[in-house]
């Protein structure tokens, strides 16, 4: 407020000469000279209070404001009457943000008359920067009162109007302090900056250069106000000179080289930018931090402790946390000092040691480093922006801040339209709410504000009230709050706020509306950001043209909408109408989550997701029965159930996901089986409690459970859904479990349920979790447990193709399995499903393992009697030299009659017959409609008299190859059939061919021979790899 950097106040003694070559330099510019000239005084005459006092405004130029604060404090230990010493110790306490304390010493000051009104300018200006502008307007108009000149006060209340928000007020007020003072540079330096502020950056580039013209060449400030606006309106390459001119000026100007910084981030000369950015913290805003640990200058970190400080906003602190993984890969310790806000969500980051919000706890360390000063420390340039998302995670879902999204919505969107009010750039980023009207129209989307600080205008009413628009901001307390519900968002649309970051760091789609003169970080003219592979730049094309941004925003939104179109999708499997049995509908958006592209692509091209447990259900389900799906994600199997007899069948359907489970309410409700299914949103485990649900990646289909007493997820066990519902009782039930690695627990909270009559049967999963380790045994054990209880445990060899219920046993596949309970009668065979076309397995490698991995899995199989479901359901292991043997068999085969393809796989024997052949494919799964499912394994066989059976690399595979001889011998005269005899070759060797038995040619000679067979053709088929036999039925 002095107007003058050098002490205006004349203090006793008389100037001398060491003071007064101090003083030119000080006047001169030549600040760094100054100093020791000063010193050099004060050696001469110590205490002399001038050069006390000029030494401490030197300091205050410079950036040293706690020397200079030292300075005064001596100056006024030797006089601590004069006016002049507290008016400067006001001036510097302001800057260090000592609020209170500066406007004391400005109150001082005022005392003496000669200084009254510089001190209530001071004051003024103090309470300004406190934020307490009502109060500083009102010190203004008291000064202007007494003084209706003072140009400076003048000048000063136009930054104070300007920061109300009122700014046709500070233009006059501005105006008026140039009539006033019409030669002074600050005043129209101030006016240009405000038009420059309000998106007029031709208005303000005319006023500087005005002033140059005007004789203000000499002048710095001047010329990096013109950068400024040249850089505000892209003109960076003109923006140079200027910036050139005023660093020649002043070396010592920090705004010179911010100005260049912002240039250089601008054109993605970011090498270049880090370095002049170094010097904000020479700007008096910057507040150094004092600690008693050297700035880490690329030290190597191996075992050391480094020190983040945040500054500026939280924006900057959520941009420049990506580095933290990348410290921490250098061995270091990583602790974060952050603000409270944000210490909730980024507690959990990885690379993080420990996060601190508390500046008087703050741990010892070996470095400390700010968070901006880390891309230059790290060598960062465009292209090496470690842009790796997400790098934050959103935490735990929390009580009270689901989402429900009404009826019909294809998208959640996410919307805040200003950002800090005190931020400097506020009035060119921040949107008049209005203009977001325009989107709340668009059909299928459900917007929530997530503006936070401050309080939605009047116009929002309406949209609030009509539920067009959902206000987030009573349930959000921190960060962690916001970065929950921006997971549960389709996407964001915010101006320049730390909104955007958050989401930017998280990895969730955000699009950022943008200003016609940007932030350094957004780069110019791009429409993505390098720093966050998120986000979507919409830009102003031209200054304050906010309405082109709106438009083009309300375009995308509409077309992304109009993308995500409802898809209906009936049920595979139909009633006796040909209707679906039911049918859901989903945004297509969900088709980016793996686990629902599954299940639509398997409802809607391969005859149903998980058919053959349908199947089951379906030929089993009477009136009155219960079904408890068990973790019932999209509840398919319960909409499924509860359609086989309408009405008359209950479905509890338990889901922990509150998501999946709205979806399933949704489509019990469109279905009109409100009345029979019931969805229950919890855990299921082996007792009521509390829990927690882990996500299961990015699949809606992978979430799963873990026991947790502060966790907010119920916990329900079968035996306690069932106690809670008496009116179910004596009805038969059918438990489904697929509870992604919880599934013992689950059975061990249905022991009641198992004790009573009641339990028809158990489907459960055999999934990855059980694998390895300790949750094998514990699978392992569940199994032992049942098979003690009299349960059986069977398995289909296609989960899309049913056929055959089979022994399951243990290996490498990942399936369902069917626990039937003592005295539950199967079906041999289940329909086959309608589809044409044949899925691969989604685990195939499992099933196509070698070497002694095969042998232990081939053992297992051995020792339990069952087929090789697993390999056998994937067609590719049906391919192996099938065309070879079905080529050498076929000569051997009638030219007529009826031909059984035993074990026929792809049937690649059928076109190697002659035309008029009738041909009769059977198999362990049901290729096609015609083929007949058997399990040789368990005594199957296809009823019927045939003229010929082909037996083609199937009797490897049998665990008792002479029963099945012996009943091809009773349905037929004529039997071909190939084998690979055991010849040097080691039985683990055969094992690890899958291979069950092992005959050398005298024992399969032998065997034929005991089950009524003579063989009258033994001969080597090479190409097949195999030995190829002709039999027929010895004389009786």
């Amino acid at each position: 407020m002095t107007g003058s950097d050098v002490s205006p106040h004349p203090v006793q003694p008389p100037p001398f000469a060491a003071f007064e070559a101090a003083f030119a330099l000080h006047q001169a510019g030549r600040l760094h000279e100054a100093l020791p000239a000063y010193e050099s005084a004060l050696k001469e005459q110590p205490g002399h209070i001038p050069s006390l006092v000029n030494i401490a405004v030197v300091l205050r130029r410079l950036g040293q404001l706690e020397p200079s604060l030292r300075y005064l404090y001596l100056a006024l230990e030797a006089d601590p009457k004069q006016p002049g010493v507290w008016q400067n110790l006001g001036e510097t306490l302001r800057r260090l943000k000592r609020f209170d304390e500066a406007l004391a010493s400005f109150k001082r000051a005022a005392r003496d008359s000669q200084i009254l009104l510089a001190a209530i300018g001071g004051m003024a200006a103090a309470l300004k920067d406190a934020g307490q502008l009502d109060e500083a307007l009102f010190s203004l108009e008291d000064l202007l009162q007494r003084d209706p000149g003072n140009a400076l006060a003048w000048g000063v209340m136009g930054d104070v109007l300007f920061d109300l928000g009122r700014d046709e007020a500070a233009q006059v007020a501005l105006l008026r302090a140039i009539r006033l003072k019409p030669s002074s540079a600050t005043h129209h330096i101030r006016l240009a900056y405000q038009l420059s502020q309000r998106g007029r950056y031709k208005d303000s580039e005319g006023i500087y250069r005005a002033l140059l013209a005007q004789g203000a060449m000499g002048v710095a400030p001047v010329h990096v106000g013109l950068a400024q606006v040249l850089i505000s309106q892209g003109r960076l390459s003109e923006a140079e000179v200027p910036l050139a001119k005023a660093r020649e000026l002043d070396p010592n100007l920090v705004d010179a080289y911010l100005a260049g910084a912002r240039m250089n981030f601008l054109a993605g000369r970011l090498r270049e930018a880090w370095e002049d950015y170094d010097w904000r913290k020479r700007h008096l805003d910057f507040t150094p931090p004092h600690l008693p640990v050297p700035m880490w200058r690329g030290e190597s970190l191996e075992g050391r402790t480094l020190l983040l400080l945040g500054e500026q906003g939280a924006g900057d602190t959520l941009q420049f946390l990506r580095y933290v993984p990348l410290l921490a890969a250098r061995g270091a310790n990583i602790v974060l000092a952050t603000t409270q806000a944000l210490e909730p969500l980024v507690r959990g980051m990885d690379g993080l040691s420990d996060v601190v919000s508390d500046s008087a706890r703050l741990p010892k360390a070996d470095f400390y480093a700010h968070l901006l000063d880390l891309p230059a420390l790290m060598g960062t340039t465009l292209e090496t922006i470690p842009a790796r998302v997400p790098y934050l995670k959103a935490p735990e879902q929390k009580p009270g801040l689901r989402l429900e999204a009404p009826r019909g919505t294809r998208l959640k969107v996410g919307i805040a339209f200003a950002g800090n009010p005190r931020h400097r750039g506020d009035r060119q980023r921040t949107v008049d709410f209005s203009r977001f009207s325009n989107l709340f129209g668009i059909e299928g989307v459900a917007f929530y504000s997530l503006q936070v600080g401050q309080e939605l205008p009047g116009e929002a009413k309406p949209f609030l009230a009509t539920g067009l628009l959902t206000d987030l901001a009573p349930l959000i307390k921190d960060y962690a709050d916001t970065a929950i519900l921006l997971d549960q968002l389709d996407l964001v649309i915010s101006v320049d706020t730390a909104l955007v970051h958050l989401a930017g760091a998280l990895g969730r789609p955000a699009w950022v509306l943008l200003p016609f003169a940007p932030d350094w970080r957004w780069l110019l003219k791009r429409q993505d950001s390098p720093w966050y592979p998120s986000l979507t730049l919409f830009r102003q094309p031209a200054p304050n043209a906010w309405e082109a941004v709106m438009l083009n925003v309300a375009k995308a939104l509409y077309e992304k909408s109009a993308a995500l179109e409802v898809l209906t999708l009936p049920s595979a499997i139909k009633k006796s109408d040909g209707q679906p049995r039911f049918t859901m509908t989903l945004p297509k958006s969900l088709m980016n989550d793996p686990g629902a592209a599954f299940i639509v692509k398997r409802e809607s091209e391969f005859g149903g997701y998980e058919y053959a447990t349908r199947a089951f259900l379906d030929a089993h389900l009477r009136p009155g029965d219960l079904v408890l799906d068990i973790g019932a994600h999209w509840g398919l199997i319960a909409l499924h159930a509860a359609s086989r007899w309408p009405g008359e069948v209950m479905v509890l359907a338990v889901e922990p996901d509150r998501a999946n489970a709205q979806r399933m309410s949704e489509w019990v409700a469109l279905n009109g089986m409100a009345h029979t299914v019931e969805v229950i949103v919890a855990g299921c485990a082996s007792q009521p409690g509390q829990g927690r649900l882990l996500p299961g990646g990015n699949s809606s289909m992978g979430f799963s459970v873990v026991p947790d007493a502060k966790g907010g997820l119920p916990l329900v066990s079968i035996d306690s859904l069932l106690a809670e519902r008496p009116g179910l009782k004596g009805r038969r039930c059918f438990v489904k479990v697929d509870v992604e690695g919880l599934e013992p627990e689950v059975v061990a909270g249905m022991s009641g349920l198992i004790k009573s009559d009641q339990l028809a049967a158990i489907v459960l999963e055999r999934g990855r979790d059980y694998d390895t380790g300790p949750a094998k045994a514990r699978f392992l054990a569940l199994l032992n447990s049942l098979a003690e209880r009299g349960f059986r445990l069977m398995r289909f060899a296609s989960e899309q193709l049913a056929g055959p219920l089979m022994p399951f046993v243990m290996t490498e596949d990942l399936c369902n399995f069917v626990a039937l309970a003592p005295g539950f009668a199967p079906l041999a065979v289940y329909p086959r499903s309608k589809s044409t076309g044949i899925a691969t397995p989604t685990q195939a490698e499992r099933a196509r393992v070698t070497g002694e991995t095969k042998a232990r899995r081939s053992m297992a199989l051995k020792a339990a009697k069952a087929s090789d479901a697993g390999f056998w359901s994937d067609p590719f292991n049906l391919k192996d030299l099938a065309e070879e043997r079905a080529k050498a068999a076929a000569p051997l085969l009638p030219a007529k009659g009826k031909v059984l393809d035993l074990g026929a796989g792809l049937m690649r024997l059928k076109p190697a017959l002659a035309p008029g052949v009738d041909y009769v494919a059977a198999d362990l799964v049901p290729w096609t409609a015609e083929t007949v499912p058997v399990d040789l394994n368990q005594g199957q066989f296809p009823q019927g008299r045939f003229d010929a059976i082909a037996l083609l690399e199937v009797l490897e595979f049998l665990h008792e190859p002479g029963k099945v001889l012996a009943k091809c011998r009773e349905a037929s005269d004529s039997l071909v059939l190939t084998y690979r005899l055991k010849t040097k070759d080691k039985i683990p060797a055969r094992r690890a061919q899958g291979w069950f038995n092992d005959f050398d040619e005298k024992g399969l000679r032998r065997l034929l021979d005991e089950t009524g067979w003579r063989i009258d053709l033994f001969v080597a088929a090479e190409a097949a790899a195999t030995q190829l036999i002709l039999a027929r039925p010895k004389p009786d």
